[in-house]
């Protein structure tokens, strides 16, 4: 099952382990999906108040425009995850890599992965 189908309990249980993934990218984008997910709301209560009527169809092409933020979101709640084990299979062990062990370069280590997952193709 994709981390972004899972129930919000499920996936801060898994956040909480040892497991690793999901991680810190993963967690961001949610958190990334539900601030894009309240704007949206504020656009659905505002579309067919008369005081909004002159700026309605800005507000309906910026809704639109966040429903595809918020998809690209969820989406790379799982290509996180993927990247980060594609990372770590590549370095020939899943459970630490240089990324997850503290004692490997802790930040540094994490800023080389945030680096190579921004210039790596994920479609």
């Amino acid at each position: 099952m994709k981390y972004a189908d899972k129930t919000a309990t499920a996936f801060t249980e898994e956040l909480a382990s040892p497991a690793p993934t999901p991680g810190g990218g993963g967690a961001s984008a949610l958190i990334g999906a539900i601030g894009v997910g309240l704007a949206d709301m504020v656009g659905e209560l505002t579309v067919g108040k008369k005081k909004y009527a002159d700026v309605e169809e800005e507000i309906k092409a910026l809704m639109a425009e966040a429903q595809e933020i918020r998809c690209e979101f969820l989406r790379l709640i799982d290509a996180d995850a993927d990247q980060h084990t594609q990372r770590c299979t590549d370095q020939g062990s899943r459970q630490r890599c240089e990324i997850c062990d503290p004692g490997s370069g802790g930040f540094h280590g994490f800023l080389r992965f945030v680096f190579a997952f921004r210039h790596t193709d994920t479609d």
